[in-house]
């Protein structure tokens, strides 16, 4: 029951950071196609997602210096993200700090769009992947 107690929590952790990452992504999908949204939510939407980029930007420099906390999830997410972008630990960083900058200033590039969109599909497939063992581990 432990383990699936572990991949529920893991699943629940999966869909919270991928609905903050699809949040900011539609937010800036409406925003550029029809103009001007609420503020408030825009606002909300955006700090969402700077705060997601600085906790896998965090989660990035904890493996590069490995001191410090490590959340095994963050790390298997920052993982992919490297494999799927082909590039080392510190670019990695680099990026998501960049972006989350962006993202609080509200000016975001086509490469923070890019990344959002990969930890977007990272995600979805670290999810799946937990609800699958769950299923699994119940049957």
């Amino acid at each position: 029951m432990t383990n699936i107690w572990l991949l529920s929590k893991q699943s629940m952790k999966g869909m919270d950071l991928l609905e903050m990452a699809v949040d900011v992504l539609y937010s800036l999908e409406q925003k550029a196609s029809y103009g001007p949204l609420d503020e408030r939510n825009l606002k909300q939407s955006l700090d969402r997602g700077h705060d997601l980029l600085q906790m896998l930007a965090s989660a990035a420099k904890t493996q590069i210096s490995q001191k410090g906390q490590q959340d095994l999830f963050m790390l298997r997410i920052v993982e992919n993200l490297e494999k799927k972008l082909g590039i080392p630990p510190s670019e990695l960083s680099e990026k998501l700090e960049r972006g989350s900058f962006e993202l609080k200033d509200a000016t975001v590039s086509k490469d923070t769009i890019e990344i959002l969109e990969e930890i977007s599909n990272v995600l979805m497939k670290l999810t799946s992947r937990s609800v699958d063992a769950i299923s699994i581990s119940l049957r």
